[in-house]
């Protein structure tokens, strides 16, 4: 559901537009009937004629490379192509590990390209291009709970996106024992419907080409209803699965998402602990109260007071973006707490600004009258190695410059003047930053044509001190014991 016969049309056309007088073969199977074995079906074949640029149709994939060198596939075809005949294939195609291994096995120039999966911001942009009726809220809701899928997120209408949902949730529902998670975690032929719906491949530019793609769960909605599906059905086991695929290391993203829900229901529970300040290596005490009655996910737009009762606060779905929780302590001190496995987490500093401005207190921040600090918990064994963490965050000006060298430069530097609005300014002798920042002060009708560019660069102005005071943040690292029972779970697990 993330585009790869989409991506078939473009490698077409583009091909195509490269190599106008070639002939290209197209072709596309129906999948296997499940637990059957009824192989896959040619559903359509034709040939592109380069020459008089025109589909032709055809009964069956030609095996002659005098009538085209490339083929191009969409799903997996019952026999595997001689490519000792001079004939390219490519195929479109969800993963299947059987195929893979039968293709590695017998032909030494088979490679595998995995398609990362959309991000939130491609979807937006893609909406747009495509001139769909989906609101960004509409957009985001489904992006919460279906990820980087854009044959769920792109539904026409609201009762598709439900009906999309409830697969999912029944597909949730097969998850009953350790040996189906692991399946599912495995590409067992047989979890394929599931897993699809439930777990994404974790792509990106650097390992679209690795024999082995980490796994990870297609969104937090859908890790948090998981992770209770697990606690519910394995109980004790949970927490084991979590040792154990910690110790075979294949699959990283799907433990991180495992440990994230441990850690949640460690601190609701309440917990004292030694952490340590990662700059002075100070150990100090991190206490957190018990979160008592019933627990909800903290959602924008509560009523401030709720929000700053001593508990633990973990934000529903996709809320924030550099944090997973936060905790406030008798002190009004703001613990912002990251989950992670990896000794390398950077922090998008923006993410904090967001929060603290939610929490109503981002100048409180910025005057230094709230203390805020930000932990990172990580498995015990990181503890000692865990080091300071580099934060991110989009440029604030297309040209990072010094505060004194932004305000020393000419005033079209401001978005939005431009040449002829820089010419009126000079004629006022306004000239640079500082001058129009001075003249908004001290004659604001001097600037009058400029007032709405002005007051949108103040607060980008802002917006970067903020930023680099966020880099400042006392940084605090806390080890959460998960012991390594690798071969015990193993033992029971063989044993059934």
């Amino acid at each position: 559901g993330i585009g790869k016969s989409v991506f078939y049309q473009y490698f077409f056309d583009r091909y195509r537009q490269e190599h106008p007088n070639e002939n290209i073969v197209v072709a596309a199977f129906d999948p296997p009937i499940p637990e059957s074995n009824v192989p896959p079906q040619l559903k359509s074949c034709s040939l592109w004629d380069g020459k008089i640029k025109k589909l032709r149709e055809l009964e069956k994939l030609p095996k002659d490379p005098n009538v085209s060198t490339l083929h191009l596939i969409d799903g997996l075809p019952f026999t595997f192509p001689n490519h000792s005949l001079g004939i390219k294939t490519i195929w479109f195609t969800s993963p299947s590990e059987v195929f893979a291994d039968k293709m590695l096995k017998h032909k030494s120039n088979f490679a595998r390209i995995y398609m990362p999966n959309w991000t939130f911001k491609e979807q937006q942009d893609a909406r747009d291009a495509l001139k769909l009726d989906i609101s960004d809220e509409q957009l985001r809701s489904r992006w919460d709970y279906f990820g980087g899928t854009v044959r769920y997120t792109f539904h026409a209408t609201e009762h598709d996106s439900k009906m999309a949902a409830a697969a999912i949730e029944r597909s949730l529902l097969e998850l009953k024992t350790v040996e189906q998670v692991m399946d599912c975690l495995y590409g067992q032929e047989k979890t394929a419907k599931v897993r699809h719906r439930i777990f994404h491949y974790d792509v990106n530019i650097n390992n679209a080409q690795d024999a082995t793609i980490p796994v990870k769960l297609s969104s937090k909605f859908i890790a948090s209803k998981i992770y209770g599906s697990i606690e519910q059905k394995l109980g004790e086991d949970r927490n084991r699965l979590i040792r154990w695929l910690d110790g075979i290391g294949k699959t990283g993203s799907f433990v991180g998402w495992l440990f994230e829900g441990l850690v949640h229901e460690k601190l609701l529970d309440g917990v004292t602990l030694k952490a340590k300040n990662i700059r002075s290596n100070d150990i100090i005490d991190f206490n957190v109260k018990k979160t008592i009655g019933t627990y909800t996910m903290f959602k924008p737009g509560v009523p401030m007071e709720q929000l700053f009762q001593e508990v633990y606060r973990v934000p529903s779905a996709s809320n924030l973006r550099s944090v997973d929780s936060y905790y406030v302590d008798e002190n009004k001190s703001i613990w912002l707490i990251q989950i992670t496995k990896d000794v390398d987490h950077k922090v998008n500093s923006l993410g904090i600004i967001e929060l603290l401005k939610m929490l109503g207190e981002l100048e409180g921040f910025a005057d230094g009258t709230t203390q805020v600090k930000l932990v990172f918990v990580v498995p015990l064994k990181l503890f000692d190695m865990f080091p300071l963490q580099a934060f991110w965050s989009p440029a604030v000006f297309d040209a990072e410059l010094s505060d004194e060298d932004l305000y020393k430069s000419t005033c079209d530097v401001i978005p939005g003047i431009k040449e002829n609005k820089k010419r009126k300014l000079n004629e006022r002798n306004i000239r640079t930053v500082e001058d129009v920042l001075e003249a908004k002060r001290k004659n604001p009708d001097s600037i009058s044509f400029v007032k709405s560019k002005v007051a949108d660069f103040e607060e980008q102005l802002q917006l970067r001190a903020h930023l680099a005071k966020v880099e400042s943040l006392q940084q605090i690292v806390l080890g959460l014991p998960v012991e390594n029972e690798v071969s015990k779970l193993l033992a029971e697990v063989k044993a059934g």
